[in-house]
């Protein structure tokens, strides 16, 4: 979210950083609409603004629909996509896949260099889960890049990262919003693909106890999610009349 208390300076960025950041805001917004029974996106844009600590770049405004626990999890994954989606393009989908148990044993294979404010909102996020439940926050970031892993490094997914990347690039003021989000999923019947997939959503959200706890770590022993299995279904036999679901009442708002 832009800071008008400091003032803002144009800087260049090469075509591939520019590139870069899209992605960067884009696998947020995907994963959110991932996540969209518990978190909202009201604007995905790229923003160049200068702070006190330098340069603060790209932003994606989040509502947060509810303060329950999956939201909270759903919250602390959603700031991490932006880094993984920087990963799968700078490596490719195969690399990113073969590479997953390297990036869980050390996340520092990932760039963080864009990623300041999503650690804060990880740091906040993640410390009061893992007071309230007693668990690892390494643990807990371990977990939501697994998920991201699985998730965006999938062909489906990620084709739909790089046309929104490329359709925010193309956009007025870099800037697109719910509406044209909105508009975009239905084009693409990427809306479908997410109803289909609450029930798995809510299951991998309340998991994060007990994989944190090591009771149970569906992603981190290797086991494959398909996402994207709609239940035998394909996308083109999907039922038409699939509306989003309404979750909560909107909240604090988190920036990413």
């Amino acid at each position: 979210m832009k800071n008008t208390d400091q003032p803002s300076k144009q800087i260049e960025l090469s075509p591939n950083q520019l590139k870069l950041l899209a992605i960067h805001e884009s696998a947020h917004a995907v994963a959110i609409k991932l996540l969209q029974n518990y978190l909202q996106v009201s604007q995905v844009a790229i923003l160049i603004e200068k702070t006190i600590d330098g340069y603060r770049l790209g932003t994606n405004r989040v509502f947060g629909k509810s303060g329950n626990i999956p939201a909270q999890t759903a919250v602390a994954m959603a700031v991490l996509a932006g880094v993984v989606g920087e990963y799968i393009h700078q490596n490719g989908i195969e690399k990113t896949i073969a590479n997953r148990d390297a990036i869980l044993e050390n996340p520092n294979l990932l760039d963080w260099h864009w990623a300041g404010g999503d650690c804060e909102i990880f740091l906040t996020t993640g410390n009061g889960l893992a007071n309230f439940f007693q668990i690892d926050i390494i643990k807990l970031k371990k977990y939501c890049i697994s998920f991201l892993i699985d998730f965006l490094a999938n062909k489906v997914s990620w084709q739909i990262i790089e046309s929104l990347s490329e359709k925010l690039l193309a956009a007025r003021d870099l800037t697109l919003t719910e509406q044209e989000l909105n508009e975009f999923y239905t084009s693409n019947g990427f809306d479908k693909i997410v109803d289909a997939k609450s029930d798995e959503i809510l299951t991998i959200l309340n998991s994060m106890k007990q994989a944190c706890n090591g009771e149970l770590f569906v992603f981190a022993e290797g086991t494959e999610v398909n996402l994207f299995d709609t239940k035998g279904k394909n996308i083109d036999s999907l039922d038409d009349d699939n509306e989003l679901k309404e979750g909560g009442t909107e909240g604090s708002i988190e920036k990413m």
